[in-house]
C-alpha cells in the first residue's frame, strides 16, 4: 500500500509520513524511527534558550513545545520487551525518551494485516484497528550478498565480515573486523 515505508527510508529523509504512524517492530530500529518522527515539530535547544531568555513564553507552554511533536506515533511490538537488543542503559534512555515524547508502545502485540485504514493487530486473543496514515516497517534486516561470487573471483583470499555475513550491531562489525585484521 503507499502508506507503507521502510524505517531505512525514514531515517534516509527519502520519505515523509502522515501525522498518525504506527510503527511495526519494537527493535532498534523501530524505536529509533519512532524517536525521529515524535520529535518533529519540538522546538530545539537553540531556540528553548532563546524563548527562556527572552521570556516570551511560559514554562508550561516552553514544555509542552519540547515534548509534543506534529505526530501521534504507536509502535507495535509481538514480544514482551522493547529493544531487547539494545544495550542497557541506552535502552533505558530510548524507553524514557518515547514516554516523555508521548509515543505510545504495545509489547505482545502482533501487526496481521495492513490496511488503507491502518494496522490490524492481534493483542491479548483480541483483534484491534489501529488507525494510521502512515505505516514504517522496522522488522528487521537481512544480508544482501549480490557482489559475493564477482569478488571471489577477482581474488584468491576474500572474507565476509559485518552485516554482509549477518546482521548485527555495529560493533559487533568492528570486532569481527579487528579480529580478522590481526589474524592476517
Amino acid at each position: 500500500l503507499p502508506q507503507v515505508v521502510l524505517a531505512w527510508d525514514v531515517l534516509a529523509g527519502r520519505v515523509e509520513t502522515g501525522k498518525e504512524v504506527i510503527v511495526i517492530g519494537g527493535g532498534a530500529a523501530g524505536l529509533e524511527t519512532a524517536l525521529f518522527l515524535a520529535r518533529k515539530g519540538t522546538i530545539d535547544g537553540d531556540t528553548l534558550d532563546f524563548l527562556m531568555g527572552h521570556q516570551a513564553e511560559s514554562r508550561e507552554t516552553l514544555n509542552a513545545l519540547l515534548v509534543r511533536g506534529l505526530k501521534k506515533i504507536t509502535v507495535v511490538e509481538r514480544l514482551k520487551r522493547l529493544g531487547q537488543e539494545i544495550g542497557q542503559s541506552t535502552r533505558w534512555t530510548i524507553l524514557q525518551d518515547l514516554g516523555r515524547l508521548g509515543v505510545r508502545t504495545l509489547v505482545q502485540t502482533a501487526a496481521t494485516e495492513i490496511t488503507p485504514q491502518g494496522v490490524r493487530v492481534e493483542r491479548h486473543g483480541k483483534e484491534i484497528l489501529l488507525p494510521a496514515d502512515s505505516v514504517v516497517v522496522a522488522t528487521g534486516t537481512k544480508s544482501v550478498n549480490d557482489l559475493w561470487e564477482q569478488i571471489t573471483e577477482l581474488a584468491s583470499e576474500v572474507y565476509r565480515i559485518g552485516d554482509a555475513q549477518r546482521p548485527r550491531k555495529a560493533l559487533d562489525a568492528v570486532a569481527e573486523g579487528f579480529s580478522l585484521g590481526i589474524s592476517l
